[in-house]
């Protein structure tokens, strides 16, 4: 009888082992707050997107423009989600309107770009992917390094200054080489809109309460 029940006492040790050496659970990843929501809708068309570098400058510009675009429409939807902030609200409903129109023309013109023959020469092709790549990661790299507050509403305009810029930067590096007429106009106009919104992100930034 005691070697019976000796054996159903390890019997049952086996099936049930102890609490401390059952396997444990994997721990969860955090839930993203708000604001890395934001990073992320962001970069997400961006990095999704496989990053153009033909030999067609014109195409490979717009081509990349759109997940950007795409991107600050993205966040912007997500931030008109929680911000009560009028002034943020309207800033948020001005770069989806402004980005979806932009993304509309993008579309129109690249049937055009497609069969446009090659007019650059290979350095100048090698000098604008390769500064347009850089301007995409560090770009991609300083929102991942921002220090975030509390605050989502000077987080979202901390995170537009920087989106804003990139697209400043690569469209002035189009603007040295492209001989497209419309691709000249629409680069100028995206540096001229965005570098006065990136003025207006920085006034408001700077008041204490937002």
């Amino acid at each position: 009888m005691l070697l019976n029940l000796n054996a159903q006492i390890i019997q049952d040790t086996h099936q049930n082992p102890p609490s401390n050496q059952q396997e444990k659970q994997p721990i969860s990843a955090p839930k993203p707050t708000p604001s890395q929501t934001i990073i992320n809708a962001i970069q997400e068309p961006i990095m999704q997107e496989k990053f153009l570098e033909s030999d067609y400058l014109d195409l490979n510009y717009i081509t990349n423009m759109i997940p950007h675009h795409q991107g600050a429409i993205d966040a912007s939807q997500i931030v008109l989600k929680y911000s009560k902030n009028p002034t943020i609200r309207k800033i948020a409903q001005k770069i989806i309107k402004d980005q979806k129109a932009e993304i509309e023309e993008f579309g129109i013109l690249l049937p055009t770009l497609e069969t446009q023959k090659k007019l650059y020469s290979p350095k100048e092709v090698t000098l604008f992917n390769q500064q347009a790549k850089s301007d995409k990661n560090t770009m991609i790299q300083e929102m991942n390094d921002l220090n975030l507050t509390p605050n989502i509403n000077k987080n979202f305009l901390a995170l537009m200054i920087l989106h804003h810029q990139c697209a400043i930067d690569t469209s002035k590096e189009i603007l040295k080489y492209t001989q497209n007429e419309q691709v000249r106009a629409l680069a100028q106009r995206i540096i001229q809109s965005q570098e006065q919104e990136i003025k207006e992100f920085e006034i408001l930034l700077s008041k204490a309460r937002l």
